[in-house]
Parts: C-alpha cells; structure tokens; sequence
C-alpha cells in the first residue's frame, strides 16, 4: 500500500458514526502530507518521503479497531438527535 488515501480509509474503518469517521480520515491524511511534505524537504525522493511517512504511521489496520473504540457512534448520534429537536422547537 503506497497511497495515502488508501491508508487513511483502511485506519478509519471502524468508525460508526460518518461525521466522526470522515473528521478522522481528514485528519490522518493531513498528518501523513504534512510529514511527507517535511521528509520532502529534507531531501527524500517522493517515493522515500511516502514509504516513511506510511511506515511511521504503522499499519492501519491495527489502528482501525482503537479508533473504532474511542469514536463510538451514540455520542454523535444523541448530538445529532439534540439538534434536529432543537431546530424544530425553535421552528415552532
């Protein structure tokens, strides 16, 4: 695997709950182009500079089931629930 769209779908797998799960994938590829942008600039081949910054990241699917566990969808769902009630109360 030598993408970074790739790595960060496989790493946010496990996340349930979408918003939480697309804020997760954004997040993981702005960490991976900000160290492939800095290995870039210490010299590093794009080839290199991808391979390092996927490798210092590690596998992403040892690191889909802790990100599943700590973005548990009801959290987001009862937000989700709250605000629809509260537009429609102040719609009322």
């Amino acid at each position: 695997m030598n993408n970074f769209q790739d790595w960060c779908e496989q790493a946010a797998s496990q996340i349930r709950y979408k918003p939480d799960r697309l804020a997760a994938f954004q997040e993981l590829k702005d960490h991976l182009e900000d160290h492939y942008d800095a290995l870039r600039s210490q010299g590093c081949s794009p080839e290199e500079a991808r391979a390092l910054a996927l490798e210092a990241m590690g596998n992403p699917q040892d690191i889909a089931p802790q990100l599943g566990e700590i973005h548990r969808p009801l959290p987001g769902y009862v937000y989700s629930i709250t605000k629809w009630i509260a537009i429609v109360y102040c719609c009322w």
